[in-house]
């Protein structure tokens, strides 16, 4: 990859591939998984916080803190020597990021997610997150990324009202 291919599709903060690249690379492993047959989770994750962290510490810290919190999140994601397609991790916007899961259920799903919970409470950093899978005939990505984004929220709202600060 040359170094202004790089720029388009990588976001430069994070490292992540940017939301267009990672939808762009998602609606074709949908499609793959749909013609084997095989699962496919889409994760979406919101770092909460990010905005108290802004107005704090300024937004050179809350940069920082994407940037932790992106290393986490791919570092949990598979990169495949088995045959099997590697995980898509890409920054959605803003505080949001979205992990594709080829070949994964929704329990599969709800494993990785549980570890990089478990690793952010380590490092002082939370996570709502949303997930949903290609099972009971679903033939359209974007109905997918819309059911993980309203789980999401909708784990974001609970966890907010059992903490009260996100």
């Amino acid at each position: 990859m040359r170094l202004g291919e790089e720029a388009v599709i990588m976001d430069g903060l994070t490292g992540l591939y940017r939301r267009e690249e990672t939808l762009r690379m998602a609606a074709i492993a949908f499609k793959e998984a749909i013609r084997k047959g095989e699962p496919m989770a889409v994760a979406m994750i919101d770092l909460d916080g990010l905005k108290r962290v802004n107005d704090a510490k300024g937004h050179d810290e809350g940069d920082l803190l994407l940037k932790r919190a992106a290393n986490l999140i791919k570092g949990e994601c598979r990169l495949r020597s088995d045959g099997r397609s590697p995980d898509i991790c890409g920054r959605y916007g803003g505080d949001e990021f979205v992990v594709i899961m080829p070949n994964t259920s929704a329990k599969g799903a709800e494993a990785f997610l549980r570890r990089v919970r478990e690793k952010a409470d380590m490092r002082d950093m939370k996570f709502s997150y949303g997930i949903a899978e290609n099972r009971s005939g679903t033939t359209n990505f974007a109905s997918l990324v819309k059911t993980a984004d309203r789980r999401m929220y909708k784990d974001k709202r609970v966890r907010k009202s059992e903490s009260g600060d996100l």
